[in-house]
């Protein structure tokens, strides 16, 4: 064999192998699920009224069907504080983002989605 093709395949060879696992992501770590449902625009609105607003990811824990997810949406998008614009809802990964007015209750919002949806466990991973 020529020693051209066999240097451009071991190049092909070895790129193909660089791209490995870990360079995707793991779905386990906190990053993950902010990742999943970040917005450039709501982390800025966010920021740009830290003392009003907040950009809050929760991580899901249970099963999430369709019917759940779509169900799930439509409710964040009615509760007082939450920006119905803003909420993005990953599946994959199983991780909700949103805008959250600062003057409403979080516990509150957390006690409502758990009686809402009891087959779901819901952990805040951020607010800022």
């Amino acid at each position: 064999m020529n020693f051209k093709v066999l240097f451009v395949f071991g190049i092909f060879l070895s790129s193909l192998l660089s791209i490995h696992p870990a360079a995707y992501p793991c779905g386990l770590c906190r990053e993950d699920y902010f990742s999943s449902v970040y917005s450039y625009e709501a982390v800025e609105r966010a920021k740009a009224n830290p003392d009003t607003l907040e950009f809050m990811v929760l991580k899901i824990e249970g099963p999430l069907p369709e019917a759940t997810l779509q169900r799930l949406n439509r409710w964040l998008q009615k509760r007082k504080g939450v920006d119905a614009a803003t909420v993005k809802i990953s599946a994959h990964q199983k991780s909700v983002g949103f805008i959250f007015e600062k003057r409403f209750s979080k516990d509150f919002l957390m006690g409502d989605l758990e009686r809402a949806f009891p087959a779901l466990n819901f952990e805040v991973l951020l607010h800022q």
